[in-house]
């Protein structure tokens, strides 16, 4: 497996930014694995504050619904716009990454076995 399949399929499967410190990005790298881990932690904390306040509701739901059932229609109830923004920020920059490590590998195999790439001078 070449290197920009390792790259792009390490940002696709564990983490942008990751396929990019494979192909030693370091400075990008680190701005991508921050990026998703602000949004990761900013999705966590916006889910467990609407989960603990759907939870808190739970008396109040109508009995034939069930615990579960309950919970997710008091989460529904109180939008998903949020988790629509979470995933148009998010999609884009895990697309970016995995793209972006891709071609920067097959950049840098051309540029390791000196053949067809960059132009060389």
């Amino acid at each position: 497996m070449g290197r920009a399949i390792r790259a792009a399929l390490l940002s696709a499967l564990i983490m942008p930014g990751v396929g990019q410190l494979h192909n030693k990005q370091v400075r990008k790298a680190g701005l991508m694995v921050s990026a998703s881990s602000l949004l990761f932690l900013i999705f966590f904390a916006l889910l467990t504050t609407k989960l603990w306040a759907a939870i808190a509701t739970l008396d109040q739901a109508s009995p034939e619904l069930g615990p579960w059932m309950a919970i997710v229609e008091r989460l529904a109830a109180g939008g998903l716009g949020w988790l629509w923004l979470m995933m148009a920020i998010a999609l884009p920059l895990w697309l970016y990454g995995v793209i972006d490590a891709f071609v920067t590998g097959r950049r840098l195999e051309a540029d390791e076995r000196g053949g067809p790439g960059e132009e060389q001078g």
